[in-house]
């Protein structure tokens, strides 16, 4: 059966950034299929967003996901002190999964940081990682991507990078001078040219959260 002729296509946009035109930041791939004709392109990737049918699918599934498996108190994030590249966290943890309610008591270390090295460029680099829990409490670490060329600006990782039946209870935020190497469980988090930034819970402006902007039709 087709497609109604006056539907059109909707992009799916992080919150917080303004609309794609589909235009892409230097090294990175774009999704297939174009973006909605009158945008204004940001410069910024498509970071692998849908359009069309697949962005409300999408979207939808990623509200889901975020209302079934959040934290409902805050872990306290904070470097390990025994471990200086991992992440503890100082206080008990309540969270859901798939709606049912769990806790994880203050642990250190909890979380070790894992994914690919990265080597900032010549105006540095940030990269960010969701800190997340499953139902049994274990503690895992999803890489999100990384942006080159700036110490401030984030790049948001797609919806489809959110970890199914697990908990993001915080993220973590790694800012990298210049030529600065990070490797992920072995660079301390307050190495040189290093800055770490600790946020309990899920922020949605920076993991995994879309909108979709309107014309619908």
């Amino acid at each position: 059966m087709a497609a109604p002729s006056n539907l059109k296509n909707v992009p799916a946009v992080p919150m917080g950034s303004p609309p794609d035109s589909g235009v892409t930041a230097a090294g990175v791939v774009a999704a297939p299929g174009g973006q909605a004709a009158g945008y204004t392109p940001d410069g910024q990737a498509t970071n692998g967003r849908l359009t069309g049918e697949g962005a409300i699918i999408q979207s939808y599934n990623e509200a889901l996901r975020q209302l079934k498996n959040q934290a409902l108190t805050a872990a306290g994030s904070a470097q390990s002190v025994g471990t200086p590249q991992s992440v503890k966290s100082v206080n008990t943890t309540t969270y859901t999964i798939d709606g049912v309610f769990k806790s994880k008591v203050a642990t250190d270390p909890l979380w070790t940081l894992t994914g690919t090295a990265v080597t900032a460029g010549g105006s540095g680099a940030t990269l960010h990682y969701a800190l997340v829990l499953d139902a049994s409490g274990t503690a895992t670490v999803v890489q999100g991507p990384t942006n080159q060329g700036s110490t401030t600006v984030w790049t948001p990782a797609p919806a489809n990078q959110s970890p199914n039946d697990k908990c993001i209870v915080a993220t973590l935020k790694i800012s990298l001078a210049a030529a600065t190497v990070f490797t992920p469980g072995t660079t301390s988090l307050t190495a040189a040219g290093v800055t770490a930034t600790f946020e309990d819970g899920e922020d949605a402006t920076l993991w995994g959260a879309y909108q979709v902007t309107a014309p619908l039709i």
